[in-house]
């Protein structure tokens, strides 16, 4: 196993949900002191980049549970004359660490890009997601389908990062706001969600492996609930023949994984490694470790 996952009695790395007991009250800056509205309303980018600008690499930036809505891409490095739109920058070190956060979008955007590392550590439990606000017109008695094409990417490893993720889910969001009645179908359809060019170690879900080494992944779900929007798949666990593909030259570690409605659990190489009907575990499929090493 990889040392860069073990910490240093030798057992696999992991971390406790953050509380920052540990800090003064002097050592946290509230982005709300410091001119944000968080209405959700009122543009806080310059707000927001004022605080980085300020503060970042020398207190811990708290956000209230508000909602600050931005238009420009906010730059928490460590050069305040330095904007590249990145978490970090080839050359940069550090850690950048974000706990409790949650990152939507609003509208039809065309792209979207909410973090990108070049050799930052860790970014814990935050939520991505790309969040469509549209009004749709029920038709009595009729299943309405609304079908668009977004091309977010949520998360960008450059090829000289590498990431500690828990807790973390990455998905579309595509929710009727305006809670009409009747039976409302809302199709958003996208291509890549995590885009990663890390030579190093990472960790990531939904889920193909080719080419790769030292990949693991602890306590995944991976969920299939609809074939061709219909539902009725659920019952006989076959929305899809796989759901973790996993090539032969990889070396992957997966630990604690759950599946869904997918005949197979693993595929390796283009043939199944785990079937998911030999491990039910109420409603979905679960394997304890698997390692291809």
């Amino acid at each position: 196993m990889a040392a860069s996952v073990l910490n240093s009695p030798g057992r696999i790395f992991g971390r406790a949900h953050l509380q920052y007991e540990a800090y003064a009250v002097d050592q946290i800056v509230s982005v709300r002191t410091q001119c944000a509205k968080g209405d959700g309303k009122t543009d806080d980018t310059a707000a927001l980049q004022a605080v980085f600008d300020a503060y970042a690499g020398c207190k811990i930036i708290f956000f209230d549970a508000w909602t600050y809505f931005v238009t420009s891409t906010q730059d928490p490095g460590r050069h305040a004359d330095d904007r590249r739109g990145l978490a970090s920058a080839p050359g940069d070190s550090g850690t950048l660490e974000i706990s409790d956060i949650i990152f939507p979008t609003v509208g039809p955007p065309q792209a979207l890009l909410c973090s990108s590392g070049g050799g930052w550590s860790r970014s814990r439990r935050a939520k991505l997601a790309n969040q469509k606000q549209k009004r749709l017109a029920p038709l009595e008695g009729l299943i309405t389908r609304c079908a668009r094409t977004i091309k977010p990417i949520a998360i960008h490893f450059t090829n000289s990062s590498s990431g500690y993720f828990e807790g973390t889910w990455v998905w579309n969001a595509g929710h009727n706001l305006d809670g009409t009645t009747g039976h409302i179908q809302l199709s958003l359809f996208s291509g890549r969600r995590i885009l990663s060019e890390s030579a190093g170690s990472r960790a990531c879900g939904g889920l193909y492996v080719e080419n790769s080494l030292h990949i693991f992944i602890f306590g995944a779900g991976h969920y299939s609930f609809f074939m061709d929007y219909d539902w009725t798949c659920l019952t006989a666990n076959n929305c899809q023949s796989e759901i973790i593909s996993i090539d032969a030259a990889s070396r992957v570690n997966l630990f604690c994984v759950a599946t869904v409605a997918t005949t197979n659990s693993l595929s390796i190489g283009g043939s199944p490694g785990i079937k998911a009907a030999g491990n039910v575990d109420r409603f979905q499929s679960t394997f304890t470790s698997w390692s291809s090493s």
